[in-house]
């Protein structure tokens, strides 16, 4: 069975742990993107604010799964820097190529005249622009998910460091398709996240207490209502956390044994050369024998 769906136990225990702690990772993403306000510094503040919500549930994960993690505050945004700006600069290069895949699209159809008025071109080029950003930043974001649980595995005070392409793209076709159940099933809200509506619903619900009234959302199940929606994102998100955990457990098995095949190879290798030098010195006291 693939590692994606052996991950759905896991994502029980995983999805209790996040939820409990979603409305204060509300409120603490709200207070940093204060600092969106602080002129160079503010531009690098929505992208590491993001990654450290997820880094959080990469924890919530890990924690689930019984690895004792404890990162710290400053190097889970530390490593939310590095993450967001790997992403910027990737992401740059990708909205530039889809630029031209776009233009080279639409000037294709002005060729065969199925696009010749401007609005429609226009339209097809922005739209086929947004789709191929949308679909990289799915795609990239399953393709750093196993970095990110090293990076909050190695315990950021004595672990083993940070290392943002280490294991990058392991277990990325897994991990994209649940990307895509999370994009789907979370609707309209999806724009937002689960992190930033379940923000809203914490402020909407102590708006609707201090007045004494009801709320003003739609407080149903169903997947079209913000509640709705928001539990399925944060299922679905620690489904996706709780796959990341498995992947990265198989890349870190594997690399144990290539690192320990290479030390036996070694090994061996010093035995076999110690016992070619014990035999020609032995043949060597047998031929001065007299």
């Amino acid at each position: 069975m693939p590692l994606f769906l052996q991950a759905l136990p896991l994502s029980l225990k995983t999805f209790w742990r996040y939820l409990a702690i979603l409305p204060a990772l509300g409120i603490v993403a709200a207070l940093l993107l204060l600092a969106t306000f602080i002129p160079v510094v503010g531009f690098f503040v929505p992208g590491m604010v993001y990654a450290y919500c997820i880094l959080t549930g990469f924890r919530c994960a890990l924690g689930a799964r019984g690895h004792d993690t404890d990162p710290g505050f400053g190097y889970l945004l530390t490593a939310g820097l590095t993450f967001s700006v790997l992403t910027m600069i990737v992401g740059f290069i990708v909205r530039y190529l889809a630029g031209y895949l776009s233009a080279g699209i639409m000037l294709a159809l002005r060729a065969a005249d199925l696009g010749s008025a401007g609005t429609g071109s226009a339209l097809l080029w922005l739209g086929s622009a947004i789709g191929l950003t949308v679909i990289f930043m799915l795609v990239w974001s399953a393709a750093l998910a196993v970095p990110m649980i090293a990076a909050v595995a190695g315990n950021g005070r004595d672990g083993t460091g940070l290392h943002p392409l280490r294991g990058v793209g392991t277990g990325i076709f897994g991990l994209t398709l649940i990307a895509f159940v999370w994009l789907i099933g979370g609707n309209m809200f999806a724009v937002f996240g689960e992190v930033a509506t379940m923000f809203f619903l914490l402020i909407e619900t102590i708006r609707a207490v201090t007045n004494a009234e009801d709320p003003a959302w739609d407080w149903s199940l169903s997947p079209f209502s913000l509640l709705g929606g928001t539990l399925w994102m944060a299922w679905a998100s620690s489904w996706f956390f709780s796959a990341a955990v498995l992947y990265w457990e198989r890349q870190t098995a594997r690399e144990a044994a290539s690192q320990r095949a290479r030390i036996e190879a070694r090994r061996v290798s010093g035995d076999d050369l110690r016992a070619l030098r014990e035999g020609r010195m032995q043949r060597g006291s047998d031929q001065q024998a007299p």
